[in-house]
């Protein structure tokens, strides 16, 4: 699942849990898939924080002074 895909079953869940008209039983349960879908964010998150960090590692150029040329 995307992250976007993520987010937006996010959107669904909170949208379950604001009606007024949902059992609590059926309320837990969008509780529960809503912390599921909470960490599966927070790990495509860090995936992509750890990714850019080694990019911008792998990028990083030493300054160079304007003596030097």
């Amino acid at each position: 699942m995307t992250i976007e895909e993520t987010f937006a079953s996010l959107e669904d869940t909170i949208s379950v849990l604001e009606n007024k008209e949902t059992t609590l039983e059926d309320a837990f349960k969008e509780y529960e898939k809503g912390i599921k879908l909470i960490n599966e964010a927070n790990n495509s998150l860090n995936d992509v924080k750890k990714k850019i960090q080694i990019l911008q590692d792998e990028n990083t150029f030493e300054s160079v002074d304007e003596d030097e040329f």
